[in-house]
């Protein structure tokens, strides 16, 4: 899963230029709309389109590895593999074998496929 730290570079951002920057004025220099960056900032795992990461990157002055950083997802994680159950034949499985087993009569003929 994506998780973005819109909000850390909004801060740095901020600081470094010592004033207040709000969502709405990074959508409005970047192009990327309010809404789109209110996901990216608030859900985990947003989808985002490599154009807006590009246009984030070059307005905070920023590396990918900056914006967004990767995490499995636990929820995703491989289940653990199943034991091996084991068989334990019933009385009609073992009478069955055991008839298989001996020989037949002369004369008689098998017809089970």
């Amino acid at each position: 899963m994506l998780t973005y730290y819109l909000r850390r570079q909004i801060a740095h951002k901020a600081a470094r230029e010592n004033r207040r920057l709000t969502l709405v004025e990074v959508a409005r220099e970047t192009g990327i709309g309010r809404m789109t960056l209110t996901r990216m900032a608030d859900h985990p795992g947003y989808n985002a389109e490599t154009v807006n990461l590009d246009r984030l990157c070059r307005y905070f002055g920023c590396r990918i590895e900056e914006l967004v950083e990767y995490r499995p997802d636990p929820a995703e994680s491989e289940p653990s593999p199943k034991p091996k159950r084991t068989v334990t034949k019933g009385k009609k499985d073992a009478a069955a074998e055991k008839a298989a087993a001996q020989p037949k009569p002369r004369g008689t003929t098998d017809f089970r496929l």
